[in-house]
């Protein structure tokens, strides 16, 4: 087993296949966070809803599962994806796909939890299927909110002539749902950097700094997964038609998808997403583990009406020593977990600087800031001697506040690096070298910022450690960095 690049922060369970987070909640100062989880890697058996939970989104308590198949309902094929909500009397209610071999749509499905979200009853489908003249071929993953005195459930779906929409249905107490026709739809798009897929999946609702915005997850039977997009729901006057001028990247990386959003908390709206893997099955099996979760985001609406995200600032708890250690030229005996920042010292236009990231001879991850043209490069193509890891190139361009003081922020947890960009930009990559720690950084150019390096330790909490949101270590609930960044300038 490849040891070194099993995450040590990022929530992920010891052993077997998990892909999309589902339903984060508060209940009291307990945040419960669900995921799609097999506890081998055979993709043939029914998926069930991991659990975890934490009193300030960093340390997490892992339990048993909360809802797994039932073998005789409509779930007995897998628990698929949802979301959770509070209802009225302070229940948790769970919203899910359930897998039924054989059916040509998933069930929508409901199940109560009276233990404040550790367990869940047995479920009962909540939504009728939709008339066949409509044409719907996929339907799943309901996402349901509080709108006032309503609440509403968005289901993804498509077509079977490619068109991919948002489905809203509404209910006046959780238990009787009305179709109240499409929020969003949008005929197949290919653009440059996104394809908008054959159906959406995934769809989360927020409200971000007023506007109502929804994530999906572009998807199609031949491609398979593809990009997480963020749609600014038009004005109802114009009806449910999205135009490609509204439609952005959510991650810009190769290794995110299906993202799960907690639409109010103490840092306003969050975001997790699926860190997909980047190497072959094969692999996997070998290794015994598939996929991780993403760390919180906190999310908020760029000028250009995409997606800003932030990492949280209590973060930094998870660092071994707060001052951490600079890279004047080179930094020698690093571990696999680690937190940098690039901060530049010239507010002048200036060249680029690489920062290498090298695992072993002729092994390295390369990260390329180009200051004069506003643009950043993760370069994965030397990163694994193992040809069953992906490689590949990715840049970021047109990067206008790449010279800002909150500086490129990035976590490295075993094989994934999250990097957050000033502007709000962020990607996910997955990589795999072959050699384990220690590790080595090196920066060239002749743009030279200042770098610093915080070693970290494991999220994973014992379960009797114990205490709420308000009073966990590190002076509890704190807001993201770049809110942090924006209060103190």
């Amino acid at each position: 087993m490849s040891e070194h690049l099993f995450p040590k922060y990022h929530v992920r369970p010891p052993a077997g296949y998990m892909n999309d987070p589902n339903g984060p909640i508060l209940v009291g100062d307990v945040a419960h966070l669900y995921y799609q989880y097999r506890p081998t890697l055979d993709l043939a058996s029914p998926v069930l809803w991991g659990h975890v939970t934490s009193t300030d989104l960093v340390h997490w308590d892992y339990h048993r599962p909360a809802i797994a198949p039932h073998p005789q309902l409509g779930d007995r094929g897998g628990c698929w994806s949802g979301n959770t909500v509070l209802d009225d009397s302070s229940l948790v209610r769970a919203f899910y796909s359930g897998n039924v071999t054989g059916e040509p749509l998933q069930r929508t499905l409901m199940a109560t939890s009276s233990d404040g979200g550790y367990s869940f009853a047995s479920p009962r489908e909540v939504v009728e299927s939709p008339a066949e003249a409509e044409n719907i071929e996929v339907l799943r993953d309901p996402f349901v909110w509080h709108d006032g005195p309503t609440w509403r459930m968005a289901l993804g779906a498509g077509t079977s002539d490619e068109t991919a929409m948002v489905r809203l249905y509404e209910s006046d107490d959780l238990e009787t749902w009305a179709y109240a026709g499409p929020l969003l739809r949008m005929p197949r798009t290919r653009t440059d950097g996104w394809d908008s897929g054959a159906m959406w999946e995934c769809p989360q609702i927020l409200v971000v700094d007023g506007q109502l915005v929804a994530l999906v997850g572009s998807w199609s039977p031949t491609e398979g997964i593809m990009n997480v997009l963020s749609v600014a729901a038009p004005d109802p006057k114009d009806g449910p038609e999205v135009k490609a001028s509204a439609v952005h990247l959510v991650d810009h990386g190769p290794n995110f998808y299906a993202a799960s959003a907690l639409g109010q908390s103490p840092y306003g709206p969050l975001v997790w997403g699926w860190a997909t893997e980047g190497r072959s099955p094969e692999w996997c099996l070998e290794d015994g583990w598939s996929g991780m979760l993403t760390l919180p985001r906190a999310v908020s609406l760029r000028p250009d009406g995409a997606l800003s995200s932030a990492p949280l600032a209590q973060m930094s708890t998870l660092r071994v020593e707060q001052t951490g250690q600079d890279v004047p030229g080179s930094l020698h005996g690093l571990g696999a977990q680690f937190e940098l920042l690039l901060t530049p010292l010239s507010t002048v236009a200036g060249d680029a600087c690489i920062l290498r990231l090298h695992f072993g001879q002729d092994e390295y991850l390369e990260l390329c800031v180009d200051y004069g043209a506003n643009s950043v490069t993760i370069d994965r193509e030397h990163a694994s001697n193992d040809a069953r890891a992906d490689g590949g190139v990715i840049t970021l361009t047109d990067l206008g506040e790449l010279r800002s003081a909150d500086g490129i922020v990035g976590f490295v947890d075993g094989s994934i690096l999250e990097l957050f960009l000033p502007d709000g930009r962020v990607a996910t990559t997955r990589f795999y070298p072959t050699n384990p720690p220690p590790w080595s950084l090196e920066l060239t150019g002749h743009e030279q910022p200042q770098v610093r390096v915080w070693e970290l330790t494991s999220s994973h909490r014992s379960p009797h450690e114990t205490g709420g949101m308000a009073g966990t270590t590190g002076g509890g609930l704190q807001p993201s960095r770049r809110e942090q960044a924006s209060n103190t300038s």
